[in-house]
């Protein structure tokens, strides 16, 4: 006889545990079941929406989706397998079952034009991302299928372009605009996702001389995203050689990065922490600064705004290409990259390690080391990049055996 609930007398309802798994085909492995499986990866996308449609409303589309399943349980396998040992034949195979659903919809719009699929496709692009840390082959995430390709379709339909994206497929071109930046950087060439025409966005709406208009956190978060990929245009770009309008352009965004400091809301001031900290260096003005922020799109935002920050440092065209000057210009910003840049990176590192529970702050953490670790020539702080880089795959089980490798090699460790 079933014990009577505290409401009354009525038997409480026996819940059991089919009622809650996945309804796929596929048997779910003992270790995703326990890790809960999209609480590993999720929190990497919802960081610049103010609603959370990844953490809340994905994980009950994949109840009764297969193939968006199978594109988590690849995700959080592959995740698993380095922050936990688990078996990389696991996440390869929930990752072919994924492709079998999604290669065929390539010629379809009306497939392509679905939410689910279209978050799947951004599960996968995150787990080629992983792979392309490990493979010998420097295809930046799309030499194992045609993700690249669905998320171009989708994006540039006649359908998504009509009106403005709303609800969670705007919050999915923003996480697919994340993902271009993340990949222009890597292989070093323009950004490819116009975050202008896909997501119906203009990130300066006030006057361009004194700043930018009011507008919630999260929106400053999605000007420093739309702002650095503006300066990975510039930089990577091509243009006419670093003179003319691509000096202009530089210029703009030297300007575009100030004002977006100085007019942020006070919610991106760290709740513990200074930007000017010495951190970790034991008093030596070479640690890490401690920066801790409220909310996701405080951390990414400033992530953004001093990544871009960082490069346009380095990236400066009003230095002569030929002639008796270039010595001189030459060593002048080599004594300005030695403490902006260097400076810079510090701080990413701080944001990376500060907000554990943003894991996309210290990927961008792990780029600025690996871009610029070549700068760094102290022993001790050279060891504090290299910890960046292990406690990332620790932590996040994102990959960084090839990059910490790439680093012994240069410094000659």
């Amino acid at each position: 006889m079933a014990a009577p609930s505290r409401r009354g007398g009525h038997a409480a309802p026996i819940l059991h545990r089919e009622h809650f798994a996945f309804r796929t085909s596929l048997p779910l492995p003992p270790t995703v079941q326990q890790q809960q499986t999209h609480n590993l990866f999720l929190p990497q996308f919802d960081v610049s929406e103010p609603i959370q449609y990844f953490r809340v409303d994905i994980p009950q589309r994949a109840r009764t989706n297969a193939t968006l399943a199978n594109a988590m349980l690849a995700l959080s396998s592959r995740i698993l397998q380095w922050k936990a040992g688990y078996s990389p034949h696991v996440a390869d195979r929930y990752y072919q079952k994924c492709l079998e659903a999604l290669i065929p919809a390539l010629g379809d719009e009306a497939l392509v034009m679905d939410d689910t699929l279209l978050a799947a496709t951004i599960f996968l692009r995150m787990l080629e991302e992983m792979d392309s840390h490990i493979s010998a082959l420097d295809d930046g995430g799309r030499h194992l299928s045609g993700t690249h390709a669905i998320i171009s379709i989708a994006t540039t339909s006649s359908t998504s372009t009509s009106s403005p994206p709303t609800g969670f497929r705007l919050a999915a071109y923003w996480t697919a605009f994340r993902q271009e930046l993340w990949l222009a950087l890597h292989k070093r060439q323009p950004v490819t996702l116009s975050v202008r025409r896909v997501c119906g966005f203009e990130n300066v709406d006030g006057d361009g001389e004194e700043g930018f208009a009011p507008a919630p956190d999260w929106t400053w978060c999605q000007r420093a995203i739309a702002h650095c990929g503006d300066v990975l245009d510039c930089i990577f770009g091509g243009g006419d050689g670093g003179g003319g309008g691509g000096r202009r352009t530089w210029e703009g965004l030297v300007g575009e990065n100030a004002r977006w400091w100085k007019g942020v809301p006070c919610g991106f001031e760290p709740f513990f922490g200074g930007f000017e900290g010495e951190g970790d260096g034991e008093g030596d003005g070479k640690g890490f600064p401690e920066l801790r922020f409220h909310l996701e799109w405080h951390v990414m935002g400033s992530a953004y705004a001093v990544l871009a920050r960082l490069l346009l440092v380095v990236h400066d065209p009003t230095v002569p290409t030929i002639g008796p000057l270039r010595r001189q210009a030459i060593k002048e910003i080599d004594v300005s990259f030695a403490f902006f840049s260097r400076r810079d990176v510090r701080i990413l590192c701080g944001i990376g390690l500060s907000n554990d529970a943003v894991p996309p702050a210290i990927l961008i953490s792990c780029m600025a080391v690996t871009l610029f670790a070549d700068r760094f020539t102290d022993q001790a702080e050279q060891e504090r990049l290299y910890m960046v880089l292990l406690e990332t795959e620790r932590r996040h089980g994102w990959p960084t055996a090839k990059a910490r490798a790439q680093l012994k090699e240069l410094w000659g460790c």
